[in-house]
This record gives structure tokens, sequence and C-alpha cells, in this order.
């Protein structure tokens, strides 16, 4: 298993806005101050940075036994009504098709928050979640890139050296992405 990757701080804000926590900048800080956050620091940097897995049980609190939510539409698909509707064919008697029936459909809500609690499936919000998460990443880290590479383009002169620089800026940024998965 890889070591999570340090975050700033408006890393961890977006993180924990998209676990459903709205915190703004200068409470954190107030509790960073406080010494209520652990920190980090890189070598060479005066920046304090984070570790999501550390920072995010004391907004966010979870139970193993935390009820989890089911839409209908998450169990109640065109697949499972197709398998619901061969296996009532071996009913003889109504008694029976309700018992199917009741029994097939709460063998899937079973299956399905085993699915969930595994982390086997994840929900629409989820789903939804990670990619903003992805897409507000990917922003900063264009947004940040000028800054990054413009120091070490002065004075070249050659196109092509230029461009060398630019494309291993973007490969560093698309490979820090592809990690992305790990850390959400």
């Amino acid at each position: 298993m890889k070591k999570e990757e340090l975050k700033t701080q408006k890393e961890i804000i977006n993180l924990l806005y998209l676990d459903g926590k709205d915190i703004k900048p200068n409470y954190f800080s107030k509790l960073v101050k406080e010494g209520k956050m652990p920190t980090h620091t890189k070598r060479g940097s005066p920046k304090k940075f984070y570790y999501y897995s550390e920072i995010k049980p004391h907004f966010i609190k979870s139970s193993p036994s935390e009820k989890i939510e089911i839409k209908s539409e998450e169990i109640n698909t065109k697949e499972n009504n197709e398998e619901l509707a061969i296996i009532l064919q071996e009913a003889q008697t109504a008694v029976q098709q309700v018992q199917i029936i009741k029994d097939f459909w709460a063998g899937k809500i079973n299956q399905h928050k085993y699915e969930v609690e595994k982390g086997l499936y994840y929900s629409k919000e989820e789903i939804n979640k990670k990619a903003e998460y992805l897409v507000i990443s990917t922003k900063n880290k264009l947004l940040a890139m000028p800054s990054k590479i413009a120091p070490s383009l002065v004075g070249i002169e050659e196109i092509s050296e230029v461009e060398s620089t630019l494309s291993n800026a973007v490969y560093e940024i698309l490979e820090e992405l592809s990690r992305i998965n790990e850390l959400v």
C-alpha cells in the first residue's frame, strides 16, 4: 500500500467539502494554531501540510453501524426484475409467489448493504464526489503549473527545451492525477 500524500490546507478543505463538511479556511487555520490539527512539513518548505486520514476524523464521525440508505433505483433494476420473473415461474401458489418476492428483495437489499460496507459498490453521490474532486484537483494543478514552471524556463532559448520542460510538467500532473483514486 502506498503512503498517503501530504496535502495543503486548500486540498484538505476541498476533500472535507466533498465529504459534506463546509469548513472555512479561517476556522481550519484557527484549529491549527490551537494545536488541534496534526501538521507536517516538507524539507525546504515553511508551509504546513496535512494527511487527510489524520484530519478527517476531527470533522467526520463515522460508525460501522451507520445506516446505509438504499434508493429503490439502486436495486430495482431491469436485471433484478428479469431474475425475479424467472424465479417466480417456479411458484405454484400465490402464497409462494409472495414469499419468493419477499425473500428475493430482502436478499438483494442485504447484498447491496454488504457491497457498500465492503467498498465493492459506489453510490452515484460517491462517484459524483470523486469526479468533482478530480475536476477540482485538475484545475488547481493546472493553475499552479505556470508559477511552478516559469522559473525553470527563464533563459532557455531553444524551443525544443521549452517544449520538453512543459511536457514533463504536464506528465507530472497527469501522473499525480492517476494516483488520485488511492487518496479519495
